[in-house]
């Protein structure tokens, strides 16, 4: 299946890590990252919820950033657009675009 333009960019760190942590858990290389944003917080902080899916739903597309492919819903999509995933310190940190997340929190 033909992958999308990303709308995340993963850093080189955070796919060596998720490729380690794929490897640790023994995953088949069926199983695609998937990214979900549930809610937010009281402060405006978005919730995420990371899994594996092994196909895609109808309102899923699947994506790719540094040769890591990865899932997203629309919703998801609409508020993670232009944003970037890093690991540094032993954590994975979302940078928002804030641009994007502002005018998404604006129609809310």
């Amino acid at each position: 299946m033909k992958m999308s333009t990303s709308p995340i960019h993963f850093t080189k760190k955070a796919v060596n890590k998720l490729v380690e942590l794929q490897d640790e858990a023994k995953l088949p290389s069926k199983a695609t990252f998937t990214i979900q944003v549930e809610d937010l917080n009281a402060v405006n902080e978005l919730i995420y919820a990371f899994s594996y899916k092994f196909s895609t739903d109808e309102d899923e597309m699947r994506y790719e950033s540094n040769g890591f492919p990865y899932i997203l819903n629309k919703e998801t999509v609409l508020y993670m657009i232009n944003s970037q995933i890093d690991y540094n310190d032993g954590s994975f940190v979302v940078d928002l675009d804030n641009t994007s997340l502002q005018g998404v929190l604006a129609e809310a």
